[in-house]
């Protein structure tokens, strides 16, 4: 039972990650083609990409936290608990 919400928390965490690296994607493309004006208003989309990517990384200690992997490496993770 523990194994399979382990496994679900995972693929939740990978597809977050996977929505990050899109909407990053997106705003690489928006600074490449803006003019340098318009560079302090991507700057609020970006905030907002780093603040998913910091969520992100929390869920991943808190969930290897769990697991009882003391340095923070979890389910998924090249790390060794």
């Amino acid at each position: 039972m523990k194994k399979l919400q382990v496994d679900q928390k995972m693929e939740a965490m990978v597809r977050q990650a996977e929505q990050l690296v899109q909407r990053q994607d997106a705003n690489n493309k928006s600074t490449e083609s803006s003019k340098p004006e318009q560079l302090p208003q991507l700057s609020k989309s970006e905030d907002q990409a780093k603040e998913g990517m910091d969520s992100c990384n929390r869920t991943r200690r808190t969930s290897a936290i769990d697991e009882g992997c003391a340095d923070g490496a979890g389910a998924g993770s090249t790390e060794v608990c």
